[in-house]
């Protein structure tokens, strides 16, 4: 999928209030105590705009950026993983990444989803999942940063952890095994019949001004599977869901393309710390 993986920023604590002359590097954004600070560091940022990709090179230029603050230890609060697209435009892989952050959110509870759009031209920007403890937001990059030439940019957020600088990759481990969590069939399916759920229970309100066709033109951006096109028609009255289902113009996402996604962002994240 011609993707680039890397860090896209890390926040700190440390047991320091540093110096404006460090005010470049190190991005103050809220003092715990009298001592006590959360910083956010970006490496390429750090590295004059110019992206990281070796694992090796970021603990360089983090490890020397800690190193000229005088700050020792740090305890990295959060990371945020980026997988940078610079071929595919963002509409391509968008219902890819719609169905496993919903499927991310949906395997924890009270987890908030959001889509955005541009309210001018109505361009979707963004579709996340957020709680305590990780995040997962896919984003149309080019369009929000012209400048940068990436198309499209799925990021991976650890919050609230407590491991320090070095041991990125154990964030990057726990967040694996939130992605393999969702690669079971049944779980898609179990994920499909609740989404069902909600598309009769809208077929219910809106059924008196609208088609059966037409309501599932209308919603087709939350069809992801076949199986779950098919027991939606059956939900709405199709005397052959199947054939309908295989007769209407949606992209549906198989188990199959969903788990091969899941193994090519772990193994480029592993190919990111090995190097």
């Amino acid at each position: 999928m011609n993707n680039i993986f890397g860090i896209d920023t890390i926040e700190i604590v440390a047991n320091k209030r540093l110096i404006n002359a460090y005010n470049s590097l190190f991005v103050p954004t809220h003092y715990l105590d009298s001592v006590r600070t959360k910083y956010v560091m970006n490496p390429d940022f750090i590295n004059g705009g110019i992206t990281v990709e070796k694992y090796s090179d970021y603990m360089s230029l983090i490890g020397e950026a800690l190193q000229v603050a005088g700050i020792e230890a740090p305890v990295i609060r959060r990371i945020d993983f980026r997988v940078d697209n610079f071929v595919d435009e963002y509409e391509k892989h968008y219902k890819l990444h719609k169905f496993m952050i919903l499927c991310l959110a949906m395997s924890y509870h009270n987890i908030q989803s959001y889509e955005s759009y541009d309210p001018v031209t109505q361009d979707i920007l963004c579709i996340r999942a957020q709680g305590k403890y990780w995040e997962a937001e896919y984003y149309n990059k080019l369009k929000q940063e012209p400048k940068s030439g990436i198309k499209s940019r799925f990021e991976m957020r650890a919050k609230a952890g407590s491991y320090h600088v070095g041991d990125e990759r154990r964030y990057f481990d726990l967040y694996s095994e939130r992605l393999i969590k969702i690669t079971s069939k049944q779980y898609l399916l179990n994920v499909a019949e609740y989404l069902n759920d909600c598309l009769n229970d809208k077929w219910e309100q809106e059924k008196k001004n609208i088609s059966k066709r037409g309501f599932l033109e209308k919603y087709s951006d939350n069809i992801f599977m076949k199986e779950q096109a098919i027991g939606l028609c059956n939900m709405l009255g199709y005397k052959d869901p199947k054939q309908t289902a295989s007769k209407l113009d949606i992209k549906y996402i198989s188990h199959k393309e969903l788990s091969l996604y899941v193994n090519e962002l772990i193994t480029l994240g592993d190919r990111f710390f090995e190097s």
